[in-house]
C-alpha cells in the first residue's frame, strides 16, 4: 500500500539500470491527441530508436558484468517506473488477463487459482 509514487518500485540490475534503458522508455501513446500523425510518428520513432538500445544493451550487459567481474554495470539499482505502470485502467485491465491466464476461477463470491 501507500502512494503511487512508493507502492510501484522497479530495480535494474547492471547496464538495464543505465538511463538509456530505464530513463527513455516511450511509455503510453495517446491515440485521442489532435496532432495525431506527428504525435504518433514521433512516439514510434522513439520507441522503435529504445527498443534497439535495448536490445544491444541486453547483448552487452552479461559479458560486460562477467568480464570486469561486477566493476562496471555490476549494480542493482532503483530505477523510475514507467508512466505506464501508474495507469490503473491499464493495470486492472493486465490484472484480469493475467487471472484469465492462469485458470482463475470464482466460487461463492471468493477468487480462487487453479494450478
Amino acid at each position: 500500500r501507500g502512494d503511487a509514487a512508493t507502492r510501484l518500485r522497479f530495480y535494474a540490475r547492471g547496464l538495464f539500470a543505465s538511463r538509456l534503458v530505464a530513463g527513455c522508455a516511450p511509455g503510453l501513446r495517446d491515440e485521442d491527441d489532435e496532432n495525431g500523425f506527428w504525435r504518433s510518428a514521433s512516439w514510434h520513432a522513439n520507441y522503435y530508436a529504445w527498443g534497439i538500445a535495448t536490445l544491444a544493451v541486453s547483448m552487452l550487459d552479461w559479458p560486460v558484468r562477467a568480464c570486469s567481474r561486477g566493476r562496471f554495470a555490476g549494480r542493482t539499482a532503483e530505477v523510475r517506473s514507467s508512466p505506464a505502470s501508474y495507469d490503473e485502467a491499464t493495470a486492472g485491465e493486465l490484472w484480469e488477463k493475467a487471472g484469465a491466464a492462469a485458470g482463475r476461477v470464482k466460487e461463492m463470491g471468493k477468487e480462487m487459482l487453479v494450478g
